[in-house]
C-alpha cells in the first residue's frame, strides 16, 4: 500500500511540477512543495493507522477559548 501511495504521489508531482519548472515559478514550486509533502506526510500516516485529530477542535479552541467570541 505504501509503494501504490508513493507511486502515485511521484506520478503526481512528475505531472504538476514540470509546468512550473518550465516556467521557473520558483515560488510556486516552494509552496507547491510544502503543501505536497504535507499531504504526502498525511497520508502516509493514515496508511500506517495512525488517527489525525480533526482540525475542528483547533478552531474552537481559538474561537472560543482565545478570542473569546461565542456562536451560539
Amino acid at each position: 500500500m505504501v509503494v501504490l501511495l508513493v507511486g502515485i504521489f511521484s506520478f503526481m508531482a512528475l505531472m504538476d511540477l514540470s509546468a512550473l519548472i518550465k516556467e521557473k515559478n520558483i515560488k510556486e514550486i516552494i509552496v507547491y512543495g510544502v503543501f505536497f509533502i504535507l499531504a504526502l506526510v498525511m497520508s502516509m500516516l493514515l496508511v500506517f493507522g495512525v488517527e489525525i485529530p480533526s482540525p475542528v477542535k483547533f478552531f474552537e479552541f481559538i474561537i472560543g477559548d482565545v478570542l473569546h467570541l461565542s456562536y451560539e
